[in-house]
């Protein structure tokens, strides 16, 4: 099935079973006798492993379908966390020094996830 890696629309446990084959790679014989890894083949996410033919890894078009989630769970977080830190602001919840020191640390610690990410532009 000739799918694009955006257009595919998996659910969350076959987002994790994408992750666990990725980290941990799939037994040939368990990939065709478990209904739970069909999925895998019939959207041709996985292929042979480069060094062992007894196992199946993740092909290239399932590695961009991981990052695409990744990059799409960030676009929809950052807005949502901005917003409510306006929220507060809006509120003068930043009068309190304890909560202030809080919030900055907090950004802080985001700033320097999202940069080693480089998901700051």
């Amino acid at each position: 099935m000739s799918t694009s890696h955006r257009d595919l629309d998996l659910s969350f446990w076959q987002g994790l079973i994408l992750l666990r084959v990725k980290y941990f790679k799939l037994p040939k014989k368990l990939a065709h006798q478990k209904h739970r890894y069909h999925f895998l083949i019939k959207y041709s996410l996985i292929d042979y492993h480069h060094k062992n033919h007894d196992y199946y890894a993740l092909n290239e078009k399932a590695k961009m379908y991981l990052r695409y989630k990744v990059k799409d769970r960030i676009r929809f977080w950052i807005p949502v966390i901005i917003s409510i830190v306006a929220l507060f602001g809006g509120y003068d919840v930043y009068t309190n020094p304890l909560l202030e020191q809080f919030l900055q640390a907090i950004a802080s610690i985001v700033k320097t996830i999202l940069e080693s990410l480089g998901a700051v532009f």
